[in-house]
């Protein structure tokens, strides 16, 4: 399918998100530290949506919030939630 081609995968696991996500040519699997509050979540999202989303923030931290990795993500910039992104998740694959 057209969109699975831009998906990225985000795990969230204790104090940890990993960000991962390859096509036909290449793949990359990164962490980073984050703040966490609730259960651990693995989800994907549209990687081009979500680069566009982070390039118009002007802050350092961002917040996701989400409730499962099946309904709606909110992205807005820590402190500032005049900015709201909403995105979908797509089918996880593994």
């Amino acid at each position: 399918n057209y969109e699975a081609r831009y998906a990225i995968i985000l795990n969230f696991k204790n104090d940890m998100l990993n960000l991962s996500a390859k096509n036909e040519s290449s793949s990359i699997d990164s962490s980073l530290l984050c703040q966490k509050k609730g259960e651990d979540l693995k989800i994907s999202l549209n990687s081009n949506f979500l680069l566009e989303a982070t390039q118009n923030m002007d802050s350092d931290r961002i917040q996701i919030k989400m409730s499962n990795s099946k309904s709606s993500v909110l992205l807005y910039e820590e402190n500032n939630a005049e900015n709201l992104y909403l995105a979908m998740p797509l089918a996880l694959r593994d």
